[in-house]
This record gives C-alpha cells, sequence and structure tokens, in this order.
C-alpha cells in the first residue's frame, strides 16, 4: 500500500517540470494577447488615416495580413487538432499526439515568418506616407508599435524552440518564480533544472476555485490589490471561456467600485484594464450598468494620468449605447476638463464617446446640453481639427445632435460655425451631411436666409443641387429658390 501512494506522489523536479509546461502553454496565450492589443493599435491609427487617404490602403492590408495570421495561430491552441494541421506531414489524421504538437510548431513557425515579412514591408512603407497631413509625427507611435510587434515574434519563436521557455518580464513569470520559490521552502530542495521537455497537455485548473480565492484575497486584504488584480486579468486571459456566475460578477465589480474610489494609481489602473475585459463584450453590460461602478469611474476623467483617462474613456466608450446609465453617472460633467488638456488622442477619444452616445437620441442629446453645452462648442471645434481621426467622430456627433435640437441650440451652433464645416464633409460623407443640413435649416427659423448664405458661400449648394433626389430638390425650393 505504501508502494502505491508512493506512486501518486510527484517528486519535487516532477511537479516543477509540469509546472514549467503549464506556463509555457501560458505563454503562447500571453504573447498572442500582446500582439493582438499592439496589432489593434497599429491598425487602428492607420484606418484613420485610410478613411482621408487612400494611399493607406497598401498598409491597412498588411496590417489585415497580420491579424489573419494570429487567428490562424489562435485557432490551433484552441483546437490541438485543428484541420489546418492537416497540410503537414505530422498533423495527418490519425497521427500521434506528439505528431499534432509538432506540426503545431510548424504551422506556428509559418505563421511568424509570414507576420516579420509584413511587418518589414510595413516599416518600408511608411516613409512614403510620411507627407500626409501629420502622419510623420503620428508615425513615431507605428514605428515604436512595430518594434514591439517584432519583440513579441521572437519571443513565440523561443517558445517554439525551446519547450521550457517561459517569456521573460511577463506575468507568468513572475508566478512561476513564485511557485518555485513556495516550493523550495516546502520541500527545502534545491530546484533540479529539467533534463527536457515532456510533450503533454497542461493540467487544468478550476477557473472558479482560483476565482473564488481572488475574491477571498480582496476580502482578507493581506495581498496587495494590484497584485490581485493582476492576478484577475491573467485569470481570464487564460481561461477565456470562463464566465463567473452573475452573484460573482456582481462581487467583483462592487470590490473594482470601491478600487476606483481610492487613490492607488496602480490599483486603478489594474482595475481599469480588467473592467474593460467585460464592458467590451455585450453579455456583460447589464451586470455593469447596474452597479454604481460608472459614477466611480466618471470622476477618473480629472485624473492627471493619460493612462488612466484613456482607460476611462475606453470603458465608457463600450458602454455608450447605454443612453440612461451614461447620463445617471454624470461622465459628461467631467469631459470638459479632458478636451482642455489639448491631447489629440484623449481628445479623439472624448469624441468617439460623444459620437457613440449622441446617437441615443433626443435624451441623449438634452443630456449633453444640461450636464455640459460646452461640449458642442468642442464637437464644432473638432470637425476641422488638425488631428483629422477626430474629424469624423465630432461630425457623427454634430450629425446627432442636429437631428434632435431644437431652436436654440441650432442657433447655438450656427453661431459656432457649424454649417460650412458641415459642407466640407460632403465629398465623403454626402448623405449625413445633407441630412444635418437640412435639419439645420429647418430648425434655424428666422435665421434660415442666413444659413442658405453659409451654404452657398462654402459650396454646398453645388453639392446639394447635384444629387439630383427629390429631397434635395425639395430643399432647394423650400430655402434656395
Amino acid at each position: 500500500m505504501a508502494q502505491n501512494i508512493h506512486s501518486k506522489k510527484q517528486t519535487a523536479e516532477e511537479e516543477i517540470e509540469e509546472e514549467t509546461m503549464i506556463m509555457h502553454e501560458l505563454g503562447y496565450h500571453e504573447k498572442l494577447d500582446e500582439m493582438d492589443e499592439i496589432t489593434n493599435e497599429i491598425a487602428f491609427r492607420i484606418h484613420s488615416y485610410h478613411q482621408v487617404f487612400p494611399a493607406f490602403g497598401d498598409v491597412a492590408a498588411q496590417i489585415d495580413d497580420i491579424q489573419s495570421s494570429l487567428e490562424a495561430i489562435r485557432a490551433v491552441l484552441k483546437d490541438t487538432k485543428h484541420s489546418s494541421l492537416a497540410r503537414f506531414k505530422k498533423g495527418k489524421s490519425g497521427g500521434s499526439d506528439d505528431g499534432w504538437y509538432e506540426a503545431r510548431k510548424e504551422l506556428f513557425a509559418e505563421e511568424l515568418r509570414k507576420m516579420k515579412r509584413v511587418v518589414a514591408k510595413i516599416e518600408k512603407m511608411l516613409p512614403d506616407l510620411e507627407g500626409y497631413d501629420d502622419f510623420k509625427m503620428g508615425s513615431r507611435n507605428v514605428y515604436k508599435k512595430l518594434d514591439q510587434e517584432k519583440h513579441a515574434i521572437e519571443e513565440i519563436q523561443k517558445l517554439i524552440k525551446d519547450d521550457m521557455y517561459i517569456p521573460k518580464k511577463s506575468v507568468i513569470t513572475r508566478e512561476m518564480e513564485r511557485q518555485q520559490r513556495k516550493e523550495q521552502i516546502h520541500n527545502k530542495k534545491t530546484i533540479v533544472k529539467p533534463a527536457a521537455a515532456k510533450v503533454s497537455s497542461p493540467v487544468k485548473e478550476n477557473p472558479a476555485k482560483i476565482f473564488e480565492t481572488l475574491m477571498n484575497e480582496f476580502e482578507e486584504k493581506k495581498v496587495p490589490v494590484a497584485d490581485t488584480l493582476s492576478k484577475l486579468i491573467q485569470l481570464f486571459k487564460s481561461y477565456s471561456k470562463f464566465i463567473p456566475a452573475d452573484d460573482d460578477l456582481d462581487l467583483m465589480f462592487t470590490h473594482l467600485g470601491k478600487i476606483l474610489q481610492k487613490k492607488d494609481k496602480k490599483a486603478i489602473t489594474q482595475a481599469l484594464t480588467l473592467l474593460s475585459y467585460f464592458t467590451k463584450d455585450a453579455k456583460y453590460s447589464s451586470n455593469i450598468v447596474k452597479t454604481d461602478l460608472l459614477k466611480h469611474m466618471a470622476p477618473l476623467l480629472h485624473f492627471t494620468d493619460d493612462p488612466i483617462i484613456e482607460s476611462t474613456l475606453v470603458n465608457f466608450i463600450n458602454l455608450a449605447a447605454h443612453t440612461k446609465a451614461i447620463i445617471d453617472s454624470q461622465v459628461l460633467k467631467f469631459m470638459l476638463k479632458v478636451f482642455e488638456l489639448q491631447d489629440d488622442e484623449l481628445s479623439y477619444k472624448s469624441l468617439q464617446l460623444l459620437s457613440k452616445f449622441s446617437n441615443g437620441g433626443e435624451e441623449a442629446i438634452k443630456a449633453i446640453f444640461k450636464q455640459d453645452k460646452n461640449l458642442f462648442f468642442f464637437m464644432v471645434n473638432h470637425l476641422d481639427a488638425d488631428y483629422r481621426p477626430s474629424r469624423l467622430p465630432a461630425f457623427n456627433s454634430v450629425v446627432n445632435t442636429m437631428e434632435h435640437a431644437d431652436e436654440e441650440l441650432t442657433h447655438g451652433m450656427i453661431d459656432m460655425g457649424c454649417v460650412c464645416d458641415l459642407c466640407n464633409f460632403f465629398y465623403e460623407h454626402a448623405d449625413e451631411a445633407f441630412e444635418a443640413l437640412k435639419n439645420t435649416l429647418e430648425k434655424a427659423g428666422h435665421r434660415a436666409k442666413e444659413v442658405v448664405k453659409s451654404i452657398e458661400g462654402c459650396g454646398g449648394y453645388d453639392y446639394i443641387s447635384e444629387m439630383n433626389t427629390e429631397e434635395s430638390e425639395a430643399l432647394i425650393k423650400k430655402f434656395f429658390d
């Protein structure tokens, strides 16, 4: 019997080897998440310029290729016998687990080579695009992100070559070291480096149990809050299909609300990062908006830290369709200070929020007017912003505003000079520009003739007459003839 019991036990070395393999596998997921984030940031910037300058189309297409390669790798990570492995000799149907594992490596290596070539192509294309508007300044950030992309590719290549490698400077590396130190103390043995890696599936832990443990850490207050949040972020990255019960989610959101009210910047940053995992997924939105989280988050726009302000805006953008929740949070009262920072990226994100929120109809427009009507000035002011990506969300915000504005607000928008700026959007957004100008004319009251002169002086009349639709002809007959 003693022998049987002994056979079920692992030596310290075997446990460490097994833990290393688990961490090695998680390394793939972590680096892919990192590359997803980097690629999405590059794509967002390039596609913003592509909306205005067709010359950015080739670079945008290259970025799409990177995203396709990332999807191919992730598909195989989720399904170890994915059909895409069949084209490799060791990935044929009926092959051994070792064969599938090696075929997976071949696919990873192939996709990474593609991505390296694409990154090199993009780097060669960028100098030719620096003459467009302010992209020369924006390209610095793209170059920086491409360097990060290359580093992440190199890390995954190391994972392929060495089955015991764990990416450096990562959350899972620190967790591995913590586990090893714990093992050393417990067994009073020297850690022995595994001689070779075994090909096996990672041991599956119970994410619900881990989640429960982390919630207890919040209650017990023995572990720094930022550390617990970091482990929660890693938990949801590693177990992407794990969905806590509604009561557990409510408990977590309650804890996050408390953290956001304190002055621990590190913990606040981590809390906002964790929250973004849920705000970007519509299935969690009802759990979030029924709490006070948004009310606690809104004052963070008055922080002095750009990353905190940006993360706060991103979470609000994700929830902007919930008109009443946004209104109740009073976030509109805090937005003016963000514009006053005169930071292009933060202003752009603020306009994104206004664009999505103003789509909520008359209730949304009235809320903007009531909470801070100065926001309308910043909408109009950014219609011809030097930072071109801001122009489109500003335009959408103004279009939404004019649809539901009363005469008083319409006169205010006219005074801000919105008419001529709207005419400038006819070339690419004719229908929306027409609707906004039509609404402006119809709600201008005694100032309609003034609007007509502005439209004619800015070339808007030519565009309207060229539309040659029943609506455009009716508008011309009513106001211009």
